[in-house]
Formats: C-alpha cells, structure tokens, sequence
C-alpha cells in the first residue's frame, strides 16, 4: 500500500508520467489503455485480467487495481497523462500475436510478412513460454530465430512515419506498442536463448534474468537510447536481489531494497 501511495504522489505532484512495472508488456499495455481512458475495460480490475501469469497476484489485487483507478482519474484532468508499461521479457508469444493483430488492421501485407518470420518459433508454440526453443537452439535442433525478428523490429522502425501517419496520436500510440512488443519479441528470443547456455555452478547464472534493463542501459550509455525524464520502474518487493528504482531526468529518485 506504502508504494502505491507513494507512486500516487509523484504521479501528482512530482509530474512523473509513466510507471514501469516488472510485468509483461502486453498484459501492462491493457492497464496503460485503461488509465489513458482507452480500451473496452470499464474498471480497474477488468484491466488487471491478462495478468494471469506467475505472479499474477503480485499484480491482480485490491492495491494495485486502487492504484490504476487514481491514474485514470489523474489523467482524466491532467495534460500530463501517466501510462502503466511493463519491462519483462516472457511475453514471447502474446507479443508475436500483438505484432500481427497490429499490421493486420494497418498493413495485411507487412502482416504476412510478420507471420512467416514468427514462424521460426512455430513448432515450439505449445510450450508457449520460450524454453522449448532456446533449448533447441542452444543444441542445435533448431535455427536460431533472431535475424528474423530483428528484421520484423528493423522494419516496423523504418515506416514508423507512415504507420503512424493514420489517426493523428490514437495512430502513433498503436504504432509504439506495436514497435514495443516487437522489441520484447526481439529480447525475449536472446533472452531464451542464452538462458540454456547457462549451467548450474558457472558465475554468470542467475545474471540472466534481465537483459532488457541491461541491454537499456548500454544503449543509454552510447547514447542509443534516451534518457529516462519521471519515469519509475517497479520491482518484486521483498524478493532477494531486487530493488526498486525511481527515476527522474536520468537520476535515481529513491531505491527500495
């Protein structure tokens, strides 16, 4: 409840305008929708219910549904809307999923194109949670897929203009979420993959978990990506090695350990 308060506070009075949550990017962007006054959810807890997997009650609950009920209220009557982002990389095969439903109202044919490279995943979909390829890959049973989806990241990039060039802003945010999960596909695939590489007992096991902050930070760093301007990033509390950060312009506003 502290930290939902909290998060509350520096949305209101401190002009943060987003919240980063180790979530999955899609069931998160059903929560960012709904604070936005976007999307078919009538309440908070209609927008938490793609949360379904482990930990879903660290997300489904009375605290956090409260919380984006404040946001959408807030956004209601602030120029400075805040969103609701997830920053895991699990969400593999809803992202993929999320990138077609996209192109297949925008652009069929990209759509297609989009479907034959997600292909290469294809025959580990019943798995549905990434291991089965990576594990495949690392022995060599399967073609790594990462030229493929780096190509499908590459090309959403590249016409950024064009496909948001539809209904103004409403366009243009359909475009970053696409651009986004296809991101995460992209993560999700190095991350799977270099998962197996990992044995028990080596020094870098356990270092894996979370090459999304990382990769952010090196880009940051070589001044790839942008630097972070009232944005909070929420972790796991209570759990052995993680930490909650609170970022504003760039520098650490608070950590939680």
């Amino acid at each position: 409840m502290l930290r939902a308060e909290l998060t509350s506070r520096l949305v209101a009075d401190h002009g943060f305008v987003a919240v980063a949550a180790e979530a999955d990017w899609p069931d998160a962007y059903r929560v960012n929708s709904f604070v936005r006054g976007a999307g078919d959810d009538a309440s908070g807890e209609e927008a938490l219910r793609d949360f379904r997997r482990f930990p879903a009650w660290m997300w489904r609950n009375t605290v956090v549904e409260e919380l984006v009920e404040r946001l959408r209220a807030h956004n209601a009557g602030s120029e400075n809307a805040c969103g609701f982002y997830g920053l895991d990389l699990y969400s593999l095969h809803a992202s993929m999923e999320a990138v077609v439903g996209y192109l297949e109202k925008t652009d069929p044919e990209a759509a297609r194109r989009a479907r034959e490279r997600f292909a290469c995943f294809e025959r580990f979909r019943v798995e549905g949670d990434g291991q089965a390829y990576g594990h495949a890959a690392e022995l060599g049973r399967a073609e790594p897929c990462e030229d493929v989806v780096v190509a499908q990241l590459l090309e959403l990039r590249s016409r950024a203009a064009e496909l948001a060039a539809g209904d103004g802003q409403v366009a243009d945010e359909r475009r970053f979420a696409a651009e986004q999960n296809a991101r995460v596909v992209v993560g999700a695939e190095a991350y799977y993959r270099s998962v197996d590489e990992i044995r028990p007992g080596r020094p870098e096991r356990g270092h894996r978990r979370r090459p999304d902050l990382r990769t952010y930070r090196a880009k940051r760093a070589n001044g790839v990506a942008p630097e972070p301007d009232g944005i909070l990033v929420g972790g796991v509390e209570g759990q052995p090695g993680e930490r909650t950060i609170l970022l504003r312009r760039g520098t650490p506003f608070a950590e939680h350990h």
